[in-house]
């Protein structure tokens, strides 16, 4: 089970618009993919989005983040955001959580 640091030890990255700051412009853009992938969800019925690129640094993570936020701001919203990089999973470390059980403390 995965706990959030305290606020004194982690500070998301600002580039995690949907979750910092909702109102602002870019996080208004990721919205309106939002409102798009409902869309298309309601005519297909699709169930599973999946982010990919053929390169590191090509914002699979940052957009991953931005659009689950986005989308868990939507009317009867049930969102699993999924880190499949097993070589270099990253989600975790960019929403500054632990992987230590609840309640119990790590370290000496």
């Amino acid at each position: 089970m995965f706990q959030s640091k305290s606020a004194s030890q982690s500070k998301l990255d600002t580039h995690l618009v949907s979750l910092t700051a909702p109102a602002s412009f870019a996080a208004e853009q990721y919205q309106g993919l939002r409102l798009t992938l409902e869309r298309l969800g309601r005519a297909r019925t699709m169930q599973v989005v999946a982010v990919t690129s053929p390169g590191a640094g090509d914002g699979k993570t940052l957009t991953s983040i931005n659009l689950a936020g986005a989308l868990a701001r939507g009317a009867e919203a049930r969102v699993l955001l999924i880190d499949a990089d097993l070589r270099r999973p990253s989600v975790s470390k960019q929403l500054a959580l632990t992987d230590s059980p609840a309640g119990r403390k790590s370290g000496p």
